[in-house]
């Protein structure tokens, strides 16, 4: 009689230690794709950012229009976008004032950015 409780002993420590030893892979294997699914959203996120900050750039003329005429940039918000003869619509054109204007002045970029970071 003592036998059998042993073997069930022990078939029930061996059963306890396959059933943990899966938990333990099934954690693992979770925790690496939790953090894939991180790493994807944070770059779908700047990609986003990214992209948004280029249509802003390329598609408006800016606040105010014509920004690069100004000395100081403490209101302004940058659009390379050219004017098409006076009116308000936009063209597929770029100005180059206001492209060498943000070449020397490059801190410009950092108000199309969001605050805090990505």
């Amino acid at each position: 009689m003592d036998n059998i409780g042993q073997v069930f002993t022990i078939d029930a420590l061996l059963a306890l230690l396959l059933i943990t030893l899966l938990i333990g892979v099934s954690a693992n294997t979770m925790g690496i794709v939790g953090d894939k699914i991180l790493e994807y959203s944070s770059e779908q996120s700047i990609q986003r950012i990214a992209g948004n900050t280029a249509d802003v750039l390329i598609k408006t003329p800016g606040a105010p229009e014509s920004w690069e005429n100004y000395k100081y940039f403490s209101n302004i918000t940058p659009g390379l976008a050219d004017i098409e003869n006076g009116t308000n619509k936009f063209g597929n054109l770029l100005s180059m004032r206001k492209i060498f204007s943000l070449k020397k002045n490059p801190e410009l970029i950092k108000r199309l950015l969001p605050e805090g970071g990505l």
